[in-house]
């Protein structure tokens, strides 16, 4: 297996991670000026994407709380209307570097649509919004908080036995090092375990490949995975994202690939102010991609953490498909051998994409 300690990665690894410090270091954290200081009601649009199982709540309920003694803060996404079901499994954002947490806004809504409790923290430093592993464990201590006293804000509403997370760019690479189990710079500071109740993760424009053009071989050991890019992603190459999929062995794993969308599909605006910005502009309506995306998260969610069978049934009937919006491809748990972590089945990269 390839190690990822390399002092050298792909962008998105520690070469993109060092490059993209030294450009911001003199800089701060951003700030949103989308982030309200008040709750808010999103109600989430009804329109439906091809060939998924969308959204069945139509009004999430946002708040924006204070956490880690009071330095941090974090945006709490739970589905309202119509009438819903308490308590409901958590999903826990990782942002991408230097990304507002408010950027996702409309991406955690329509996740939370599907029936989740999900929460966005803003894990800032004096560089700016990196995450680490132990990101979500700070989310997770303030979850515990929330939800055990009797007048916390969470108090019944959320099932800490049942967790997804989900990562984009620098965070998808902490959710990768996280389910992967090992230690490494920068997104582990020191050393973690990987929470009792994860279930599964979804990542968007997100891989662990060093320059050397080798992949990790994730053991996902039971979890479920899921990876998605946008063919147009300048940032995180798509090439290794595939690669690193198909090495992945021991759990259910899902690849989408959304066509014309570029590495901030996702993100409330395209290229969100102190990120490194995507030089390809995307083919795709943003609303569209966000709703294309969460949707697939969200069916994905639903099966390997809510434990939904007709979401299984779905993705189980899925397999692999093809149409104008995406492409996707599904395997079922199973036990596999371990594959060489530099996998060369994709001969010719020109040809790699779907």
């Amino acid at each position: 297996m390839a190690s990822i300690r390399s002092p050298s990665f792909r962008t998105c690894g520690v070469l993109g991670t060092l490059i993209l410090i030294a450009l911001h270091a003199l800089t701060g954290c951003e700030t949103s000026s989308i982030d309200p200081t008040t709750s808010l009601e999103i109600q989430v649009p009804s329109e439906e994407s091809i060939g998924l199982g969308t959204a069945t709540i139509e009004i999430v309920h946002r708040t924006t709380d204070n956490f880690q003694n009071g330095s941090s803060a974090i945006d709490v996404y739970i589905p309202t209307a119509p009438q819903t079901e308490f308590p409901m499994p958590v999903v826990i954002l990782l942002q991408g570097a230097r990304v507002h947490k408010s950027y996702y806004s409309n991406y955690c809504a329509r996740i939370a649509a599907h029936g989740f409790v999900v929460l966005a923290a803003n894990h800032d430093s004096t560089l700016g919004y990196f995450t680490a592993t132990s990101s979500v464990d700070e989310v997770l201590a303030y979850l515990e908080a929330e939800s055990d006293e009797p007048d916390g804000r969470l108090f019944g509403v959320v099932d800490m036995t049942r967790l997804g997370i989900v990562g984009h760019s620098f965070g998808g690479a902490t959710v990768l090092t996280l389910a992967q189990g090992d230690c490494n710079f920068p997104f582990c500071p020191v050393p973690f375990e990987k929470p009792a109740s994860l279930r599964a993760i979804a990542v968007y424009g997100s891989h662990l490949a060093d320059l050397a053009g080798d992949v990790i071989s994730i053991d996902a050991r039971g979890l479920a995975i899921q990876m998605m890019f946008g063919d147009l992603d300048s940032v995180a190459d798509p090439y290794d994202t595939r690669r690193m999929f198909e090495a992945g062995r021991n759990g259910a794993k899902q690849l989408i690939a959304l066509k014309g969308a570029n590495h901030f599909a996702i993100t409330d605006i395209n290229n969100p102010p102190g990120t490194i910005a995507d030089s390809n502009s995307p083919l795709i309506k943003q609303q569209a991609s966000i709703a294309l995306a969460a949707d697939w998260v969200g069916m994905f969610m639903r099966a390997h953490v809510a434990g939904d069978a007709d979401a299984i049934s779905y993705l189980q009937a899925s397999g692999t498909q093809e149409s104008e919006q995406f492409y996707t491809s599904y395997t079922p748990f199973q036990i596999q051998p371990t594959p060489q972590a530099n996998v060369t089945d994709f001969a010719d990269r020109e040809t790699a994409s779907p």
